[in-house]
């Protein structure tokens, strides 16, 4: 009897564990059904409740914030990001998600400091300083670029735009002669 009792505990529970996985991901369907129409707001709502039912599935979190940030609401992406990036300390994505919202409000100089924090997170963080490197000339911290293309310099993949970008900002200095010298290097 206790047997035939705990089997049927575990069905019962099995099925509504189950049930959510399921609920859950025709909830993500329909989010992408609203992405797709551009109802980021009704894809937030959905990605959340997909969200609630599977509460240790990152990409559904993830997903609700990315589509805050697409329908403008940045300060709730700042302060959902942090409590997600708690839930999820190994998904730098949240932290990434939260500087691209700080940079939408025009707090670049606290996007910049977080991307610094990341870096000191990722094993090889190179692209992603590559990126910032970019967005930080782009928007106007050359000394922010600067420094990352500094960085960038000392690898080969990424030696060639960081040149070109400190030869921008510098035009009077030796950057432009070093990355001359690597053209012609390359091209022997």
């Amino acid at each position: 009897m206790r047997n035939t009792l705990l089997v049927l505990i575990l069905s019962v529970a099995l099925f509504f564990i189950g049930c959510a996985s399921s609920r859950a991901t025709a909830l993500a369907h329909q989010a992408e059904r609203q992405l797709a129409s551009e109802d980021f707001i009704g894809a937030a709502a959905s990605y959340q409740a997909a969200s609630t039912l599977r509460p240790k599935h990152a990409a559904y979190l993830y997903n609700s914030l990315w589509s805050r940030y697409q329908a403008n609401e940045y300060q709730e992406v700042i302060t959902l990001s942090d409590q997600a990036y708690q839930r999820f300390s190994t998904h730098s994505e949240f932290l990434l998600l939260k500087a691209k919202a700080l940079i939408a409000t025009g707090a670049a100089e606290d996007a910049f400091a977080l991307y610094e924090e990341i870096f000191a997170k990722e094993e090889h963080p190179e692209a992603l300083k590559e990126a910032v490197m970019d967005q930080a000339y782009a928007l106007g911290y050359d000394s922010v670029a600067t420094a990352l293309a500094l960085e960038l310099i000392s690898f080969r993949q990424y030696e060639t735009q960081a040149l070109s970008l400190l030869a921008e900002i510098y035009p009077d200095a030796w950057y432009e002669q070093a990355l001359h010298y690597l053209s012609h290097q390359v091209a022997e």
